[in-house]
């Protein structure tokens, strides 16, 4: 092709785009171009052509959307370079001007929050701990003896892997498949059965 011959071709694809398919995205403008209108083009070429004329503008860089508005780019205009500062600013202008953007008055005085039935919260938020229970229905833990209670369901737990519960409030509980065999002081002082 001569530089002519480009030229026109490139005038012909920004005319093209901009009455014929004004809407379209580049890559089926140019499935259509080259079906419809017999252009021998490369899909990389028409897109240049276009955004050099102004006719599709440029993708924006990966991630760009997400990193709009996020904190550290509100913290570099500031000058804040160390955490000491950017903690000092969360507290005196982040939060302050975060809540009184976003704050809203709850439609009805009532709590929104709702006791989770059937779940117990302090076990699903404890620290697991694989042991197996003893010949004689005990478990150690952290050098001392938890005798298990028997249970409705047996009569003993020996030989059985149990999970001990370390609890947020320092109390301990054991379960054996999924079910809540004692609950214990630090002390070993047992609360019974559960």
């Amino acid at each position: 092709m001569t530089r002519r011959e480009v030229i026109q071709t490139a005038m012909e694809v920004c005319r093209l785009k901009r009455e014929v398919y004004p809407d379209f995205p580049v890559r089926h403008f140019h499935e259509f171009a080259v079906r419809e209108h017999g252009l021998k083009l490369g899909c990389t070429w028409t897109l240049i052509v276009l955004q050099q004329h102004g006719s599709a503008q440029k993708a924006p860089r990966r991630g760009q959307y997400r990193r709009k508005g996020r904190l550290p780019q509100e913290l570099r205009p500031a000058g804040i370079r160390d955490y000491v500062a950017a903690n000092e600013y969360l507290e005196r202008r982040f939060v302050p001007d975060f809540n009184r953007r976003f704050t809203v008055e709850p439609a009805q005085p009532e709590s929104a929050f709702v006791r989770m039935a059937g779940l117990d919260l302090s076990l699903l938020l404890s620290v697991r701990h694989e042991r197996k229970v003893r010949a004689d229905n005990t478990v150690l833990f952290e050098n001392r003896t938890q005798q298990l209670p028997s249970s409705p369901r047996r009569t003993h737990f020996a030989r059985c892997p149990v999970i001990v519960h370390e609890m947020v409030d320092r109390r301990l509980a054991v379960s054996c498949r999924r079910r809540l065999v004692a609950r214990f002081d630090r002390d070993g002082e047992g609360f019974g059965r559960p």
